[in-house]
Protein backbone atom coordinates (compact mmCIF):
# COMPACT_ATOMS: atom_id res chain seq x y z
CA UNK A 1 0.00 0.00 0.00
CA UNK A 2 1.31 3.21 -0.98
CA UNK A 3 0.68 5.65 2.05
CA UNK A 4 3.16 7.31 4.36
CA UNK A 5 3.92 5.87 7.58
CA UNK A 6 1.66 6.85 10.36
CA UNK A 7 2.76 9.66 12.70
CA UNK A 8 1.83 7.66 15.60
CA UNK A 9 1.12 3.96 16.44
CA UNK A 10 -0.25 2.73 19.57
CA UNK A 11 -0.52 -0.87 20.31
CA UNK A 12 -2.63 -1.88 22.80
CA UNK A 13 -2.65 -5.32 24.46
CA UNK A 14 -5.32 -5.97 26.89
CA UNK A 15 -3.71 -9.00 29.07
CA UNK A 16 -6.29 -11.65 29.02
CA UNK A 17 -8.93 -10.56 27.50
CA UNK A 18 -10.24 -13.18 25.33
CA UNK A 19 -12.98 -12.48 22.52
CA UNK A 20 -15.16 -14.88 23.92
CA UNK A 21 -16.17 -11.99 26.69
CA UNK A 22 -16.11 -8.82 24.45
CA UNK A 23 -19.60 -8.25 23.20
CA UNK A 24 -17.66 -6.85 20.21
CA UNK A 25 -17.24 -10.58 19.11
CA UNK A 26 -21.06 -11.52 20.42
CA UNK A 27 -20.84 -11.71 24.11
CA UNK A 28 -24.23 -11.13 25.69
CA UNK A 29 -23.01 -8.70 28.07
CA UNK A 30 -22.13 -5.81 27.03
CA UNK A 31 -18.54 -5.82 28.09
CA UNK A 32 -16.96 -3.50 25.58
CA UNK A 33 -19.59 -0.54 24.09
CA UNK A 34 -16.08 1.49 23.80
CA UNK A 35 -14.67 -1.00 21.51
CA UNK A 36 -17.78 -1.06 19.64
CA UNK A 37 -17.89 2.59 18.71
CA UNK A 38 -14.28 2.51 17.91
CA UNK A 39 -14.79 -0.13 15.30
CA UNK A 40 -17.21 2.40 13.67
CA UNK A 41 -14.16 3.82 12.67
CA UNK A 42 -12.12 0.71 12.38
CA UNK A 43 -11.11 -2.72 10.67
CA UNK A 44 -12.27 -5.48 13.18
CA UNK A 45 -10.75 -9.24 12.48
CA UNK A 46 -12.94 -12.02 13.69
CA UNK A 47 -10.86 -14.89 13.72
CA UNK A 48 -7.38 -13.66 15.11
CA UNK A 49 -5.81 -16.18 17.03
CA UNK A 50 -3.03 -16.01 19.95
CA UNK A 51 0.21 -17.78 19.05
CA UNK A 52 0.21 -19.59 22.89
CA UNK A 53 -1.84 -19.40 25.37
CA UNK A 54 0.44 -17.39 28.24
CA UNK A 55 1.82 -13.81 28.25
CA UNK A 56 5.36 -14.95 27.70
CA UNK A 57 5.87 -16.43 24.50
CA UNK A 58 2.41 -14.73 22.69
CA UNK A 59 4.42 -11.15 23.44
CA UNK A 60 7.83 -12.35 22.51
CA UNK A 61 5.76 -13.73 19.50
CA UNK A 62 4.29 -10.18 19.15
CA UNK A 63 8.06 -8.15 18.98
CA UNK A 64 9.52 -11.05 17.12
CA UNK A 65 7.02 -12.07 14.02
CA UNK A 66 8.13 -15.83 15.17
CA UNK A 67 6.11 -18.68 16.55
CA UNK A 68 7.28 -19.99 20.47
CA UNK A 69 9.32 -22.92 19.10
CA UNK A 70 10.95 -20.13 16.78
CA UNK A 71 12.07 -17.32 19.11
CA UNK A 72 12.77 -19.93 21.95
CA UNK A 73 12.01 -17.52 24.43
CA UNK A 74 11.24 -19.25 27.68
CA UNK A 75 10.69 -18.35 31.42
CA UNK A 76 14.23 -19.95 32.48
CA UNK A 77 16.36 -18.49 29.49
CA UNK A 78 14.84 -15.51 28.12
CA UNK A 79 16.83 -15.28 25.08
CA UNK A 80 15.12 -13.45 22.10
CA UNK A 81 16.11 -9.66 22.67
CA UNK A 82 19.78 -9.26 20.97
CA UNK A 83 19.00 -12.13 18.84
CA UNK A 84 16.26 -11.14 16.96
CA UNK A 85 15.35 -7.51 15.50
CA UNK A 86 12.41 -6.87 17.72
CA UNK A 87 9.39 -4.22 16.83
CA UNK A 88 10.61 -1.81 19.30
CA UNK A 89 13.84 -1.82 18.14
CA UNK A 90 12.98 -1.76 14.68
CA UNK A 91 10.77 0.72 14.52
CA UNK A 92 12.76 3.43 16.78
CA UNK A 93 15.32 3.01 13.87
CA UNK A 94 12.93 4.29 11.48
CA UNK A 95 12.58 7.21 13.28
CA UNK A 96 10.10 6.78 15.61
CA UNK A 97 10.44 7.61 19.56
CA UNK A 98 9.23 4.12 21.32
CA UNK A 99 7.51 4.00 24.48
CA UNK A 100 6.56 1.06 26.68
CA UNK A 101 4.11 0.87 29.22
CA UNK A 102 3.71 -2.48 31.48
CA UNK A 103 1.70 -3.47 33.98
CA UNK A 104 2.78 -7.06 33.55
CA UNK A 105 5.60 -8.77 35.67
CA UNK A 106 7.08 -10.60 32.56
CA UNK A 107 6.70 -8.07 30.18
CA UNK A 108 9.21 -5.61 31.54
CA UNK A 109 12.64 -4.60 32.43
CA UNK A 110 13.76 -7.71 34.01
CA UNK A 111 13.28 -9.75 30.99
CA UNK A 112 14.45 -7.33 29.24
CA UNK A 113 11.08 -6.08 27.30
CA UNK A 114 12.59 -2.68 27.56
CA UNK A 115 15.02 -3.68 24.64
CA UNK A 116 14.65 -0.95 21.76
CA UNK A 117 12.71 1.67 23.94
CA UNK A 118 13.49 5.07 24.45
CA UNK A 119 11.72 5.41 27.29
CA UNK A 120 9.98 2.46 29.30
CA UNK A 121 7.40 2.20 31.84
CA UNK A 122 7.05 -0.40 34.70
CA UNK A 123 4.17 0.38 36.62
CA UNK A 124 4.38 -1.32 39.65
CA UNK A 125 7.37 0.85 40.57
CA UNK A 126 7.28 4.95 40.86
CA UNK A 127 11.42 5.18 39.85
CA UNK A 128 11.82 4.31 36.22
CA UNK A 129 15.52 4.40 35.86
CA UNK A 130 17.58 1.28 34.98
CA UNK A 131 19.80 1.46 37.89
CA UNK A 132 16.98 1.10 40.62
CA UNK A 133 15.16 -1.05 38.44
CA UNK A 134 17.86 -3.38 38.55
CA UNK A 135 18.58 -3.06 41.52
CA UNK A 136 15.07 -4.13 43.14
CA UNK A 137 14.80 -6.68 40.39
CA UNK A 138 18.40 -8.09 41.98
CA UNK A 139 17.60 -8.08 45.63
CA UNK A 140 14.34 -9.44 45.08
CA UNK A 141 15.65 -12.81 43.88
CA UNK A 142 18.52 -12.64 46.59
CA UNK A 143 15.99 -12.05 49.52
CA UNK A 144 14.09 -15.42 50.23
CA UNK A 145 11.94 -15.90 53.30
CA UNK A 146 13.65 -13.25 55.64
CA UNK A 147 11.64 -11.46 58.19
CA UNK A 148 11.18 -7.66 57.78
CA UNK A 149 14.26 -6.53 60.59
CA UNK A 150 16.38 -9.03 58.11
CA UNK A 151 15.39 -7.49 54.98
CA UNK A 152 16.08 -3.83 55.80
CA UNK A 153 19.74 -4.95 57.12
CA UNK A 154 19.90 -6.98 53.49
CA UNK A 155 18.95 -4.02 52.06
CA UNK A 156 20.98 -1.24 53.59
CA UNK A 157 24.51 -3.80 53.30
CA UNK A 158 23.70 -4.23 49.90
CA UNK A 159 23.13 -0.86 48.75
CA UNK A 160 26.33 0.69 50.35
CA UNK A 161 28.38 -2.46 48.83
CA UNK A 162 26.55 -1.28 44.90
CA UNK A 163 27.54 2.67 46.60
CA UNK A 164 23.67 3.31 45.54
CA UNK A 165 22.95 5.05 49.31
CA UNK A 166 20.01 6.58 48.04
CA UNK A 167 18.59 3.34 47.71
CA UNK A 168 17.13 2.31 50.98
CA UNK A 169 14.60 5.47 51.19
CA UNK A 170 13.66 4.97 47.25
CA UNK A 171 12.87 1.45 48.18
CA UNK A 172 10.86 2.78 51.04
CA UNK A 173 8.72 5.40 49.05
CA UNK A 174 8.24 2.97 46.59
CA UNK A 175 6.69 -0.01 48.80
CA UNK A 176 4.48 2.79 49.93
CA UNK A 177 3.40 3.69 46.48
CA UNK A 178 3.13 -0.29 45.40
CA UNK A 179 0.86 -0.39 48.09
CA UNK A 180 -1.64 2.57 47.34
CA UNK A 181 -1.24 2.72 43.76
CA UNK A 182 1.31 0.62 42.12
CA UNK A 183 -0.34 -2.96 43.01
CA UNK A 184 -0.82 -4.44 38.93
CA UNK A 185 -2.54 -7.57 40.07
CA UNK A 186 -5.12 -7.03 43.22
CA UNK A 187 -5.73 -2.90 42.89
CA UNK A 188 -4.89 -2.98 39.23
CA UNK A 189 -8.15 -0.45 38.20
CA UNK A 190 -5.12 2.01 40.09
CA UNK A 191 -2.52 1.04 37.86
CA UNK A 192 -5.07 1.08 34.47
CA UNK A 193 -6.03 5.06 35.24
CA UNK A 194 -2.05 6.23 35.45
CA UNK A 195 -1.39 4.68 32.21
CA UNK A 196 -3.64 5.88 30.52
CA UNK A 197 -2.96 9.50 32.05
CA UNK A 198 0.62 8.84 31.49
CA UNK A 199 -0.25 7.93 27.68
CA UNK A 200 -1.95 11.46 27.47
CA UNK A 201 0.79 12.93 28.71
CA UNK A 202 3.12 11.54 25.89
CA UNK A 203 0.86 12.34 23.23
CA UNK A 204 1.09 15.88 24.60
CA UNK A 205 4.67 16.58 25.34
CA UNK A 206 6.20 14.53 21.53
CA UNK A 207 2.59 15.39 19.63
CA UNK A 208 5.40 16.47 17.19
CA UNK A 209 7.20 13.70 16.36
CA UNK A 210 6.70 10.23 15.34
CA UNK A 211 5.87 7.97 18.30
CA UNK A 212 5.21 4.47 18.68
CA UNK A 213 3.42 3.63 22.02
CA UNK A 214 3.37 0.01 23.37
CA UNK A 215 0.59 -0.32 26.50
CA UNK A 216 0.20 -3.98 28.35
CA UNK A 217 -2.93 -3.22 30.64
CA UNK A 218 -3.28 -5.78 33.07
CA UNK A 219 -6.79 -5.25 34.40
CA UNK A 220 -8.76 -8.49 33.17
CA UNK A 221 -5.78 -10.55 34.63
CA UNK A 222 -6.88 -12.49 37.71
CA UNK A 223 -7.05 -11.09 40.36
CA UNK A 224 -10.23 -9.86 39.58
CA UNK A 225 -10.93 -6.70 41.71
CA UNK A 226 -13.23 -3.90 39.52
CA UNK A 227 -13.99 -0.57 40.71
CA UNK A 228 -16.65 -0.63 42.99
CA UNK A 229 -18.88 1.48 41.12
CA UNK A 230 -18.33 -1.39 38.00
CA UNK A 231 -19.36 -4.11 40.69
CA UNK A 232 -22.53 -3.67 40.09
CA UNK A 233 -22.77 -3.84 35.71
CA UNK A 234 -24.35 -6.92 34.89
CA UNK A 235 -26.47 -6.88 38.02
CA UNK A 236 -29.86 -8.01 35.99
CA UNK A 237 -28.27 -11.50 33.95
CA UNK A 238 -25.55 -12.19 37.30
CA UNK A 239 -26.24 -16.33 37.18
CA UNK A 240 -25.49 -16.12 33.40
CA UNK A 241 -21.53 -17.25 34.50
CA UNK A 242 -20.00 -18.27 37.81
CA UNK A 243 -18.85 -14.69 40.13
CA UNK A 244 -14.97 -15.17 38.91
CA UNK A 245 -16.38 -14.91 35.05
CA UNK A 246 -18.92 -12.34 36.34
CA UNK A 247 -15.85 -9.75 38.11
CA UNK A 248 -13.99 -10.56 34.91
CA UNK A 249 -16.70 -9.12 32.59
CA UNK A 250 -16.88 -6.06 35.35
CA UNK A 251 -12.83 -5.79 34.54
CA UNK A 252 -13.18 -5.84 31.00
CA UNK A 253 -15.97 -3.19 31.49
CA UNK A 254 -13.62 -1.07 33.06
CA UNK A 255 -10.80 -1.24 30.71
CA UNK A 256 -13.06 -1.00 27.78
CA UNK A 257 -14.14 3.04 29.40
CA UNK A 258 -10.92 3.81 29.69
CA UNK A 259 -9.79 2.63 26.15
CA UNK A 260 -12.81 4.54 25.09
CA UNK A 261 -11.68 7.73 27.14
CA UNK A 262 -7.94 7.52 25.64
CA UNK A 263 -9.73 7.50 21.82
CA UNK A 264 -11.81 10.18 22.34
CA UNK A 265 -8.60 12.18 23.95
CA UNK A 266 -6.79 11.47 20.85
CA UNK A 267 -10.13 12.49 18.53
CA UNK A 268 -10.21 16.10 21.06
CA UNK A 269 -6.76 16.62 19.80
CA UNK A 270 -6.83 15.85 16.29
CA UNK A 271 -3.99 13.40 16.82
CA UNK A 272 -6.65 10.06 15.35
CA UNK A 273 -6.23 10.88 12.06
CA UNK A 274 -2.59 10.04 10.98
CA UNK A 275 -2.88 7.31 14.44
CA UNK A 276 -2.47 3.47 14.12
CA UNK A 277 -4.33 2.43 17.08
CA UNK A 278 -4.44 -1.54 17.48
CA UNK A 279 -6.30 -3.30 20.54
CA UNK A 280 -5.57 -7.09 20.93
CA UNK A 281 -5.25 -9.35 23.37
CA UNK A 282 -2.16 -11.77 24.13
CA UNK A 283 -4.60 -14.69 25.23
CA UNK A 284 -8.00 -15.14 26.99
CA UNK A 285 -9.25 -16.72 30.02
CA UNK A 286 -11.05 -20.09 30.63
CA UNK A 287 -14.02 -20.21 33.01
CA UNK A 288 -14.67 -24.14 33.34
CA UNK A 289 -14.93 -24.78 29.58
CA UNK A 290 -13.08 -28.38 29.16
CA UNK A 291 -12.39 -28.53 32.64
CA UNK A 292 -10.30 -26.29 32.69
CA UNK A 293 -10.22 -22.48 34.71
CA UNK A 294 -7.47 -19.56 33.69
CA UNK A 295 -4.90 -19.84 31.21
CA UNK A 296 -1.49 -21.61 30.56
CA UNK A 297 -2.58 -24.72 30.04
CA UNK A 298 -4.70 -25.35 26.92
CA UNK A 299 -5.02 -24.47 23.18
CA UNK A 300 -8.99 -24.17 23.41
CA UNK A 301 -10.56 -20.94 21.93
CA UNK A 302 -11.61 -19.32 25.25
CA UNK A 303 -7.50 -18.98 25.49
CA UNK A 304 -6.72 -18.27 22.09
CA UNK A 305 -9.07 -16.42 20.17
CA UNK A 306 -8.37 -13.04 21.14
CA UNK A 307 -9.71 -9.69 20.13
CA UNK A 308 -7.96 -7.78 17.44
CA UNK A 309 -9.32 -3.85 16.29
CA UNK A 310 -7.22 -1.61 13.94
CA UNK A 311 -8.27 2.24 13.75
CA UNK A 312 -6.49 3.26 10.56
CA UNK A 313 -5.12 6.63 9.39
CA UNK A 314 -7.49 7.62 7.30
CA UNK A 315 -5.85 7.43 3.56
CA UNK A 316 -5.31 3.89 4.50
CA UNK A 317 -9.21 3.41 3.77
CA UNK A 318 -9.28 0.04 5.76
CA UNK A 319 -12.31 -0.54 8.15
CA UNK A 320 -15.71 -2.90 8.13
CA UNK A 321 -15.09 -6.28 9.32
CA UNK A 322 -12.99 -9.58 8.16
CA UNK A 323 -13.03 -13.26 8.81
CA UNK A 324 -9.73 -13.81 7.47
CA UNK A 325 -7.48 -16.13 9.32
CA UNK A 326 -4.98 -13.78 11.07
CA UNK A 327 -2.67 -14.09 14.20
CA UNK A 328 -1.23 -11.73 16.91
CA UNK A 329 2.15 -11.81 15.57
CA UNK A 330 1.07 -10.68 11.97
CA UNK A 331 1.12 -7.53 13.43
CA UNK A 332 4.88 -7.28 13.11
CA UNK A 333 5.10 -7.77 9.74
CA UNK A 334 2.47 -5.79 9.04
CA UNK A 335 3.82 -2.65 11.32
CA UNK A 336 7.17 -3.55 9.60
CA UNK A 337 5.53 -2.54 6.04
CA UNK A 338 3.38 0.54 7.49
CA UNK A 339 6.63 2.15 8.81
CA UNK A 340 8.70 1.22 5.48
CA UNK A 341 11.19 -0.90 7.37
CA UNK A 342 13.72 -2.40 4.68
CA UNK A 343 13.66 -5.41 6.78
CA UNK A 344 12.69 -9.24 5.33
CA UNK A 345 9.55 -10.62 6.96
CA UNK A 346 9.79 -13.84 8.98
CA UNK A 347 7.12 -16.62 7.28
CA UNK A 348 5.54 -17.27 9.90
CA UNK A 349 4.39 -13.45 10.48
CA UNK A 350 2.01 -12.54 7.35
CA UNK A 351 1.68 -8.49 6.79
CA UNK A 352 -2.70 -7.60 7.21
CA UNK A 353 -1.98 -5.95 3.91
CA UNK A 354 -1.31 -8.86 2.07
CA UNK A 355 -3.76 -11.47 1.23
CA UNK A 356 -4.78 -13.41 4.12
CA UNK A 357 -2.92 -16.46 5.92
CA UNK A 358 -3.54 -20.07 4.69
CA UNK A 359 -3.24 -21.71 8.53
CA UNK A 360 -3.04 -20.40 12.11
CA UNK A 361 -0.38 -22.17 14.59
CA UNK A 362 -0.96 -22.17 18.17
CA UNK A 363 1.80 -23.63 20.49
CA UNK A 364 2.12 -24.57 24.26
CA UNK A 365 5.44 -25.89 24.80
CA UNK A 366 6.90 -23.87 28.15
CA UNK A 367 4.86 -25.41 30.62
CA UNK A 368 7.76 -26.67 33.18
CA UNK A 369 7.74 -23.66 35.82
CA UNK A 370 3.70 -24.06 35.73
CA UNK A 371 4.29 -27.65 36.39
CA UNK A 372 6.70 -27.11 39.35
CA UNK A 373 4.67 -24.52 41.01
CA UNK A 374 1.74 -27.19 40.82
CA UNK A 375 4.20 -29.88 42.39
CA UNK A 376 4.99 -26.77 45.23
CA UNK A 377 1.52 -26.59 46.44
CA UNK A 378 0.77 -30.13 46.27
CA UNK A 379 -1.99 -29.74 43.27
CA UNK A 380 -3.14 -32.62 41.35
CA UNK A 381 -1.84 -32.66 37.45
CA UNK A 382 -4.96 -32.51 34.85
CA UNK A 383 -4.55 -34.43 31.39
CA UNK A 384 -4.56 -31.70 29.85
CA UNK A 385 -1.10 -30.40 32.00
CA UNK A 386 0.95 -30.94 29.20
CA UNK A 387 2.67 -29.82 25.87
CA UNK A 388 -0.11 -29.30 22.97
CA UNK A 389 0.00 -27.45 19.65
CA UNK A 390 -3.09 -26.44 17.64
CA UNK A 391 -3.58 -25.40 13.62
CA UNK A 392 -6.63 -24.20 12.02
CA UNK A 393 -6.82 -24.04 8.24
CA UNK A 394 -8.86 -21.83 6.16
CA UNK A 395 -11.65 -23.75 6.06
CA UNK A 396 -11.93 -23.61 9.97
CA UNK A 397 -10.74 -26.89 10.85
CA UNK A 398 -8.72 -26.87 14.13
CA UNK A 399 -6.57 -29.99 14.60
CA UNK A 400 -4.84 -30.38 18.46
CA UNK A 401 -2.72 -32.19 19.07
CA UNK A 402 -1.28 -33.48 22.63
CA UNK A 403 2.56 -34.46 23.99
CA UNK A 404 0.96 -37.98 24.46
CA UNK A 405 -0.77 -38.58 21.15
CA UNK A 406 -4.01 -37.59 21.36
CA UNK A 407 -5.27 -36.04 18.28
CA UNK A 408 -8.69 -33.81 18.88
CA UNK A 409 -10.50 -32.22 15.34
CA UNK A 410 -13.13 -29.51 15.51
CA UNK A 411 -15.15 -27.65 12.70
CA UNK A 412 -15.01 -23.82 14.12
CA UNK A 413 -17.67 -22.87 11.27
CA UNK A 414 -20.75 -25.27 13.77
CA UNK A 415 -18.81 -25.64 16.61
CA UNK A 416 -16.52 -22.64 17.96
CA UNK A 417 -17.23 -23.58 21.39
CA UNK A 418 -15.27 -26.86 20.36
CA UNK A 419 -17.80 -29.24 21.83
CA UNK A 420 -17.95 -31.96 19.79
CA UNK A 421 -14.21 -33.80 19.02
CA UNK A 422 -14.31 -35.08 15.21
CA UNK A 423 -11.15 -36.78 15.13
CA UNK A 424 -12.69 -40.70 15.16
CA UNK A 425 -15.02 -39.96 12.95
CA UNK A 426 -14.57 -42.34 9.75
CA UNK A 427 -15.34 -39.74 7.52
CA UNK A 428 -12.59 -37.12 8.51
CA UNK A 429 -9.94 -39.53 8.55
CA UNK A 430 -8.68 -38.07 5.64
CA UNK A 431 -8.82 -34.35 6.87
CA UNK A 432 -6.99 -34.91 10.22
CA UNK A 433 -3.98 -36.94 8.41
CA UNK A 434 -3.95 -33.91 6.31
CA UNK A 435 -3.77 -31.62 9.20
CA UNK A 436 -1.09 -33.39 10.97
CA UNK A 437 1.02 -33.23 7.90
CA UNK A 438 0.72 -29.65 7.76
CA UNK A 439 1.19 -29.56 12.03
CA UNK A 440 4.71 -30.90 11.02
CA UNK A 441 5.77 -29.41 7.83
CA UNK A 442 4.83 -26.08 9.31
Amino acid sequence: MNVAPPQYIVLLIMDTVGAKHCSLYGYPRDTTPGLRRIAEEAMLYEHCFAPASWTLPSHASLFTGLYPSEHQCRVEDLVFQGNFYTLPEILQGMGYYTVGISSNYFISRLWRFNHGFNKYYDMDTIFNNDRYCNMRYNLKKMNKSQKTWQEVLFIIRNSFQQRYYQYPLLHLIDRIYRKMFGNCLNKSYHVTRLTFLLAKKIFKKMRNRQIFLFINVMEAHIKYNPPKKYRQRFADNRSMTSREALLYDQEIAFLDDQIYDFYTFLKKHHLDRDTMFIISSDHGEAFGEHGHSGHIFTVYNEVIHVPLLIKYPQEFGLSGRTPSLTQLHDLYATLLEVSGAPLPRPMSSISLLSPSRELVRVENIDLDIWRQNREKRSLPFEPYMQPCRALIDQDLFKLVEWQDGRLELYDLKTDFQESENLAQKPEMGARVEILKKMMENV
